[in-house]
């Protein structure tokens, strides 16, 4: 799995009483899981510029977000 999102937009009508016009949830997840097939373990299309050849790449990133309009 490379990159998921979720993202969840609350109803207006919960949002009124906080005189907010939208918000907006988001999560993001990137680089999980990666399915390597091959002995090694190395990852294809990953260039590794120290070396100059291919390398081992096992970067997860989390991000969230929230979006809100008045």
């Amino acid at each position: 799995m490379r990159d998921i999102m979720l993202s969840y937009a609350l109803r207006p009508n919960l949002l009124r009483m906080l005189k907010i016009e939208s918000l907006t949830l988001r999560a993001q997840l990137n680089n999980i899981m990666l399915w390597k097939a091959n002995k090694y373990g190395i990852d294809p299309e990953y260039q590794d510029y120290t070396y100059g050849g291919r390398g081992l790449r096992n970067d997860h990133t989390f991000n969230l977000g929230l979006n809100i309009n008045f």
